[in-house]
């Protein structure tokens, strides 16, 4: 699943030197490098750096704009754990469904619940850990400037190759319109999902009007080989009992309704 790309080259900091007559030592850096991005894009984290990638690109789409300060707030969840939510006046749009789907992992009981197509089994209570730490991390450091970034709108533009799987770019301006002044300081907006280090699935760039971070498409809710299904209201909604396909998920399979523990009346898991 992940794959190697000339970007990565400079995302992981080295440099390759190509000469005449080294091309064995090019095939060996090579080599080298390959093993150093799958390292840094396996899922050893509990499944946690994809998924915060994965919300970060829903906050793009559905928010328009990385400010978890803003738009998020604390509380106490099951097992009094700390979790985060969408405010009241998020400006979200589609009602911030692939959002709040990501949020609800944060419930220990759908721990092990969400499978990566590497196997992977999301932890949700690293993954609500994680985002509490990302949370206070931003509220510290926005106050005290040394993560400064501008106001701005995202709108998403394309999908391409990323360092770990998929790559999102997103046109970036002011809220008004215009260039910004710093784009490249959004990604300070980012540092909720690296409060615990580095996170090489966001592999994060940008240009004068643009913003580009990685994802993992395959995981996005409604993705045919995802083993949670978004079951919209509208655009050919899955439904219960239809079939599906997931990793490490028997077939056959279809999908199935969890109404309690906690409800998610939107989620479909495929089960046999």
């Amino acid at each position: 699943m992940n794959k190697l790309v000339s970007s990565m080259i400079a995302a992981l900091g080295g440099s390759l030197v190509f000469a005449g007559c080294s091309v064995e030592a090019v095939d060996a850096d090579s080599e080298a490098v390959g093993e150093n991005v799958e390292a840094a894009c396996a899922n050893g984290d509990g499944g946690t750096n994809p998924m915060l990638a994965l919300l970060a690109n829903a906050m793009a789409k559905e928010l328009g704009r990385w400010d978890i300060v803003a738009d998020f707030e604390k509380f106490r969840g099951h097992n009094n754990q700390e979790m985060l939510r969408l405010k009241s006046t998020a400006p979200c749009s589609n009602g911030c469904a692939t959002i709040k789907q990501i949020l609800a992992y944060q419930d220990s009981r759908l721990d092990q619940v969400f499978q990566f197509a590497d196997g992977t089994k999301l932890s949700s209570w690293s993954f609500a850990s994680r985002l509490a730490t990302g949370y206070d991390v931003m509220k510290a450091c926005v106050p005290g400037g040394w993560c400064a970034f501008e106001k701005h709108k995202l709108t998403f533009t394309s999908t391409g190759t990323g360092p770990c799987s998929a790559s999102n770019k997103f046109g970036a301006q002011k809220p008004a319109g215009g260039n910004l002044s710093t784009p490249a300081n959004l990604r300070n907006a980012l540092k909720f999902a690296e409060g615990n280090g580095p996170n090489p699935h966001l592999a994060f760039s940008s240009t004068a009007n643009s913003v580009s971070i990685g994802t993992s498409l395959e995981f996005e809710p409604g993705a045919s080989n995802h083993c949670t299904e978004y079951n919209p209201t509208t655009a050919s909604p899955r439904l219960d009992g239809a079939a599906c396909s997931c990793p490490g998920v028997a077939s056959p399979s279809t999908l199935k309704r969890v109404t309690t523990n906690p409800t998610t009346p939107n989620m479909l898991y495929c089960r046999r």
